[in-house]
């Protein structure tokens, strides 16, 4: 459950740079356990990136994803 949380929070925290109109599903891995909530907000908008459901705005604001 806790990985759940972390992946809710680095949601809610980052919601105004996700494209609207999307259903997002997590598959939290066994190996995200151990991962603090730095390392799964980073995956989260990597992903999110890479799947191309950011914000324009956001993405130029954000290189690091």
């Amino acid at each position: 459950h806790r990985v759940t949380r972390l992946i809710r929070e680095a949601y809610r925290l980052n919601k105004d740079c996700i494209r609207s109109g999307y259903d997002i599903v997590f598959v939290a891995r066994t190996t995200a356990k151990d991962k603090g909530y730095h390392e799964i907000e980073s995956a989260f908008m990597h992903l999110a990136g890479k799947h191309q459901i950011i914000n324009e705005v956001c993405a130029d604001e954000e290189t690091s994803y």
